[in-house]
């Protein structure tokens, strides 16, 4: 399971978009569609779980959600935003 490391960032949702401020740095990334459905995910749900879900609301395989959802997550993890719990 994930967290979002709430001391490296901060967050808005506008309209479909999730806006995350790097609290470190300053930098404002501006995450995709994709993205900003996965974001109140990380959160509660395993990438496996995040990855059906995905894959249902975006009509894609499961395989291929599951792909995307841990590269997003390695991603968020270089990053900072996200740590895993231990």
């Amino acid at each position: 399971m994930l967290r979002i490391n709430r001391q490296r960032v901060a967050w808005s949702s506008f309209e479909k978009e999730v806006m995350v401020v790097d609290l470190k740095n300053g930098c404002v990334t501006g995450l995709n569609t994709t993205g900003s459905f996965i974001w109140p995910l990380l959160e509660g749900l395993s990438p496996e779980e995040i990855a059906k879900t995905v894959a249902a609301r975006f009509e894609v395989s499961e395989t291929a959600a599951l792909l995307d959802v841990h590269a997003f997550i390695r991603e968020l993890g270089r990053l900072g935003f996200v740590e895993a719990l231990t």
